[in-house]
């Protein structure tokens, strides 16, 4: 158990491998604790206009705490067409589930988007209505 006080809190700056996601904000990121994975979904970066006509980043990146290395995935099954920012995830057992945020300048639907994780780089995404 942490103790305020009790340890000097130090920031460290890992090396990585592969190739780390783009610069972003108003994404979400969370830990996948059975294969020791972080788990980045969507965002926004402005700099994307000029190239995509979009702002809003609709990838997946994964970042395995075992060893450093960064992957992208390949998605399948019912995929959104856009990107997403602002929205709220978290894991539920083998799966990721993600609601709300902004799409394309417009809040996103009602549904929730779930993504299963137990998979080895595949990822699906399931829509629920």
């Amino acid at each position: 158990m942490f103790v305020p006080g009790s340890k000097v809190l130090q920031w460290k700056y890992p090396q990585t491998k592969g190739t780390p996601p783009i610069a972003r904000y108003n994404h979400t990121m969370l830990f996948y604790e059975p294969r020791s994975l972080l788990i980045i979904y969507g965002g926004r970066n402005e700099s994307l206009y000029e190239a995509t006509k979009t702002i809003c980043l609709n990838d997946i990146r994964i970042l395995n705490l075992e060893t450093m290395c960064w992957s992208q995935t390949t998605l399948h099954g019912d995929v959104p067409q856009s990107g997403r920012h602002h929205h709220a995830a978290t894991s539920f057992g083998s799966k990721m589930l993600i609601f709300g945020g902004v799409e394309l300048g417009k809040y996103a639907n009602d549904e929730i988007k779930i993504i299963e994780l137990s998979t080895h780089i595949l990822l699906y995404f399931i829509n629920l209505i």
